[in-house]
């Protein structure tokens, strides 16, 4: 809400940490990039939403969550916003999607 101040800006990156195990389905596809992430306690999935200098959503960002069949899915995001994060771009330009194991 830029009125408020709490403005910060399009939102750069996500980073998605996977707090529970899910028994089966759950996944998260990124269909453009023929891409899953499947759940995993302490895995986190990681891309980038913005390309191009012109500050552009990326459209390969585009994702969802798979139904999960048994258990539960529990996750944390952190949106990395424009706001406090002067240079970030330029340091990951290459980067897209990722998918790490702790």
């Amino acid at each position: 809400d830029k009125k408020k101040g709490l403005y910060n800006g399009d939102r750069l990156a996500t980073f998605m940490l996977y707090l529970t195990n899910v028994a089966q389905g759950g996944a998260t596809a990124f269909p453009r990039l023929g891409a899953r992430s499947f759940p995993s306690q302490g895995d986190a999935a990681y891309w980038i939403n913005l390309m191009g200098e012109a500050s552009q959503g990326n459209p390969n960002t585009l994702h969802g969550a798979c139904p999960v069949l048994l258990g539960s899915k529990w996750v944390a995001n952190k949106w990395i916003h424009e706001g406090a994060n002067e240079g970030f771009m330029a340091a990951h330009e290459e980067l897209t999607f990722g998918s790490y194991s702790w």
